[in-house]
């Protein structure tokens, strides 16, 4: 009987260890998730949502968002319980974590500067300063996850250093109707058009796509570029390119200059070889 009671003891004792390395720090509840479970999950790469649990097929969740956006099948790996008020993350100064900060139901990735009790101070990939979020708004994330934050973090640097430079418009240049043009059409956000009318200051130009034309002031208008300019950048150089798609231009470092050809580097990290009149250099 002893025995017995011996091996039972040992068969719990066992099962327990092997329960608790499963079981994230700080949550109580079954791990297993279920239909209905309040969960923070990838919307879209670098992107979580809270939302809830619909549907679970082998390592796939339908998720039903809070915003009452439509469903998205997400991959099992991409979805985290929402902590149990109280839960303590098992997170170290200089992880990459999903953190929420205030209201709403968006989290982002941060990094943990520093841990002061039940409090986490993290600075969130997309800005410069730093908060403070209780460790119940702190998730502890997979290291896919943490590579697709830091990639965005890298992003968001080389577009902040990018965007302190702007394009020089040249002294005799005044916009007239029918002009081919590269236009600032919101905040750092460079579209082709065409000028379509000019009132007053107002300069309404009219891009391209379906959208309908809208006024620009004069100092965030610069000349198409054409093939014949033959002014090249410096190495290093910020410059704004001209995409695949042609509908707007993208912010670019020079790598190098090969004759007439510019190997430039985009905030992902890829390179692109542009040529005079795909370019425009930024000072």
């Amino acid at each position: 009987m002893k025995k017995n009671w011996l091996i039972l003891l040992a068969s719990l004792f066992l099962t327990a260890c092997g329960a608790a390395s499963i079981i994230p720090k700080g949550e109580i509840a079954d791990a297993k998730p279920k239909v209905g479970d309040a969960v923070v999950a990838k919307w879209s790469s670098g992107s979580f949502y809270e939302g809830k649990i619909d549907k679970i097929d082998g390592t796939k969740m339908t998720v039903a968002w809070l915003d009452n956006s439509n469903p998205v099948v997400v991959d099992a790996i991409d979805v985290y319980p929402v902590p149990k008020t109280g839960a303590k993350p098992d997170a170290k100064v200089g992880d990459i974590v999903l953190a929420k900060s205030g209201g709403g139901n968006y989290w982002d990735g941060a990094e943990v500067t520093a841990i002061e009790g039940d409090v986490y101070k993290v600075k969130f990939v997309t800005a410069t300063t730093v908060v403070n979020v209780p460790a119940e708004k702190i998730i502890k994330i997979s290291s896919a996850n943490i590579a697709d934050f830091k990639e965005k973090a890298g992003t968001t640097g080389f577009l902040a250093e990018a965007q302190k430079a702007r394009p020089t418009i040249p002294d005799s240049y005044t916009p007239k109707k029918g002009d081919k043009v590269l236009a600032e059409w919101s905040t750092n956000s460079w579209y082709p058009g065409t000028v379509d009318n000019i009132s007053g200051s107002n300069i309404y130009i009219a891009w391209g796509g379906n959208f309908q034309p809208s006024a620009v002031k004069e100092d965030k208008i610069i000349p198409m570029p054409t093939a014949a300019s033959k002014e090249m950048p410096a190495e290093n150089q910020y410059l704004l390119i001209k995409t695949d798609s042609a509908l707007y231009w993208q912010y670019a470092q020079t790598v190098s200059i090969k004759g007439a050809k510019v190997e430039a580097k985009l905030p992902t990290n890829q390179t692109k070889t542009v040529k005079a009149g795909e370019f425009v250099l930024l000072n």
